[in-house]
């Protein structure tokens, strides 16, 4: 059986029917923070490994710039559409979102590291402008996104 490639709308739709299970971005309502956005993930949706390896082949294939970063209290992926012409406005802009949480057996920030390091990656983000948002330097440790 002979596979035809995959688009790059079928990519991002893949994107983002992943990130729609996986993710979604909640409005705080009251106090000092109303109004505030924030990401957040639905607890009971993990990301399974033959996903994660579709994933991780879209963002090498497609050439999509692929961040982790952090909020209070977890570490988030991020992978953007580089078709969006460095257009970039804010974390709005990724078309998948996810909570290290989710991640299958097998895939953490180290594991990971291994695609949002990679000189491609690197060169992608200086590019779209996204490394003055996503420090290159900082993506090395870990230990940055947390505390």
């Amino acid at each position: 059986m002979v596979r035809k490639k995959m688009s790059r709308e079928d990519a991002v739709n893949y994107l983002s029917s992943v990130d729609n299970r996986v993710h979604y971005i909640q409005t705080i309502d009251g106090g000092f923070y109303d109004g505030f956005q924030r990401h957040a993930y639905h607890e009971d949706q993990k990301i399974s490994d033959d996903e994660i390896k579709q994933v991780l082949k879209i963002i090498t294939d497609f050439r999509m710039p692929f961040v982790p970063f952090s909020t209070s209290f977890d570490i988030w992926f991020g992978v953007y559409d580089s078709d969006n012409k460095g257009f970039f406005q804010d974390a709005g802009d990724m078309r998948l979102v996810f909570n290290e949480k989710q991640l299958p057996e097998g895939y953490n920030f180290d594991k990971l590291s291994e695609i949002f390091l990679t000189d491609r990656n690197k060169e992608l983000l200086k590019f779209f402008g996204l490394d003055k948002e996503h420090n290159i330097k900082k993506m090395k440790d870990r230990s940055n996104f947390t505390y």
